[in-house]
């Protein structure tokens, strides 16, 4: 989230995306960022026009700059939808194991 709102270690994030290292590594959570700026917007720490703006920034560098390798497509998709309709965490959207 640091490079879609600033906070303290924003500026490394941005130079680590200005000049990437092949040693870096990045694992990245789609549903796990899409989660946290709809929360704060829901709870009123961010503006909904700024959540959406800064969601259609992510979507565009997820690709662009990264590589993600979803267990399908469809999977990925449905999942981030389910999030944004509800306004889940994205932990709510696994599936629960019965005891």
């Amino acid at each position: 989230m640091k490079r879609y709102r600033s906070e303290p270690g924003t500026e490394v994030v941005e130079q680590l995306l200005k000049d990437p290292r092949p040693e870096d590594r990045f694992f990245l959570s789609i549903l796990e960022l899409t989660s946290g700026i709809l929360r704060l917007a829901k709870a009123g720490r961010l503006r909904d026009a700024t959540a959406t703006r800064i969601l259609a920034q992510f979507r565009s560098d997820v690709r662009e700059f990264y590589k993600v390798w979803p267990l399908s497509e469809e999977v990925a998709v449905s999942a981030v939808a389910v999030i944004e309709q509800h306004k889940l965490r994205s932990a709510d959207i696994l599936p629960q194991r019965k005891r």
